[in-house]
């Protein structure tokens, strides 16, 4: 089949992906270990640390009108996922959810300040394969077989979950009203580009990624805030994924897959990939 895409896209071949640790911790699991998805292969202390939540940015409001909005202010403390500002009324309103559990120190120019709480960060697999490699306090790599798709772009991370295709929308566009629940805890594929409020009704759902044909380059700094990853296969602008990518995508819809935003490699970038196991 011809993918007329400059990105590699193999329809079953050998897929390999790094797991790393924010900071130096504990790997658990050694070399020809089989792991799911869902295991937990590492761990590290994460001290307390401010975050700095761009809240009127993402909500699109003034940064002067911000305080109307806010649910929890200055020296209240939160719980991750919790709702901290609230724009416009059900079902046409915007919320702003805590990323982390903390408490909020400061709130100007459109900001809040979040101290977050000492924690201990667990590593996922995000995977369904067998460790190759161990790097010592740091991370691991995981290999497996199936289809592999590598796409032009990526923020946000890495992510795993059930590949689902966006159902009816208009011009193939994820917008506010073509996603519902349905969508929660899915890698969500859209056919074409993505509106911002679409993109915020996502994380309102609790998708875990978001696959695009294209993203305008308007949308840049607002999916930068999101809390899941993104990932475009063909470029910026409104462009479609291309039917024989689309189509594969399709093909494996219902099957576990992982985003994997490609990581800083010595002088090169491993580009993202869309990896669906086929074991």
């Amino acid at each position: 089949m011809y993918y007329p895409s400059a990105f590699k896209v193999i329809p079953y071949g050998r897929a390999s992906l790094e797991r790393l640790l924010p900071l130096p911790g504990e790997v658990l699991v050694e070399p020809g270990q089989r792991v799911e998805p869902m295991d937990v292969v590492g761990r590290a202390h994460i001290p307390s640390q401010i975050h700095i939540l761009h809240i009127a940015q993402r909500l699109s409001i003034a940064e002067e009108d911000l305080q109307k909005y806010l649910l929890k202010g200055p020296g209240e403390r939160v719980e991750k996922g919790e709702v901290i500002a609230i724009v416009g009324r059900w079902p046409f309103h915007r919320l702003y959810r805590a990323p982390a559990e903390g408490r909020i120190v400061n709130e100007a120019h459109g900001r809040l300040l979040l101290e977050i709480s000492p924690s201990t960060y667990e590593l996922r697999a995000h995977l369904k394969g067998v460790v190759t490699q161990v790097v010592s306090s740091r991370g691991l790599a995981i290999e497996t077989s199936g289809a592999i798709m590598e796409g032009a772009w990526a923020i946000g991370g890495d992510a795993f979950g059930v590949l689902k295709m966006l159902g009816e929308a208009p011009e193939g566009r994820l917008v506010p009203e073509a996603i519902d629940m349905g969508y929660h805890g899915a890698i969500v594929v859209v056919e074409s580009w993505a509106t911002r409020e679409g993109l915020g009704k996502a994380e309102e759902i609790g998708v875990r990624g978001v696959i695009l044909g294209s993203l305008p380059s308007s949308l840049l700094g607002f999916v930068s805030s999101l809390s899941f990853p993104v990932m475009i296969m063909e470029g910026f602008g409104e462009i479609p994924i291309s039917r024989p990518l689309f189509s594969l995508l399709q093909q494996h819809a219902g099957r576990e897959a992982c985003m994997a935003s490609g990581l800083p490699y010595g002088v090169r970038l491993l580009r993202p990939q869309v990896i669906i196991p086929l074991l």
